[in-house]
């Protein structure tokens, strides 16, 4: 175990980048977590291909998801019975199309309220102390 002050993660441009690395994982990690309820999201406005969400999620939320991460999602959501899909040849080369199932619309309300749980919850987190002689202490454990 070793412990460093949060003023020295910043004088170390090493710890520093440490830092910002484990921030990213848990960013993608939360962005991953929540995927699917934006997924059935989207497609309660409107029946949509895997190209099209793509470029929804990006525009809508700045975040990017390839083929390989929407794809077996879409699929996965479709197994478990919240969306179906259909070929659509209405396009130069035949698309799937995903929409949003009645079972689809139940999971999305039940993940809206967990979504509203955390969002709440986060109001609730104390607010850390600002006096001077508080020490910011972080420990890693190797």
């Amino acid at each position: 175990m070793h412990t460093w002050k949060l003023s020295e993660t910043f004088q170390n441009p090493n710890l520093f980048l440490f830092w910002v690395v484990e921030l990213r994982k848990h960013e993608s990690r939360l962005w991953n977590g929540l995927l699917p309820y934006l997924i059935l999201k989207c497609a309660e406005a409107q029946s949509l291909h895997g190209y099209e969400l793509i470029g929804l999620m990006r525009k809508r939320f700045g975040v990017y998801f390839g083929p390989s991460t929407i794809y077996p999602l879409l699929r996965l959501l479709e197994e478990q019975g919240l969306l179906t899909s259909q070929w659509s040849v209405k396009a130069k080369h035949p698309i799937k199309v995903f929409t949003i199932t009645d079972d689809g619309r139940d999971a999305a309300i039940v993940l809206a309220t967990m979504v509203q749980a955390v969002s709440r919850f986060e109001g609730q987190i104390p607010q850390e102390p600002t006096k001077p002689e508080r020490h910011n202490v972080i420990t890693l454990y190797h």
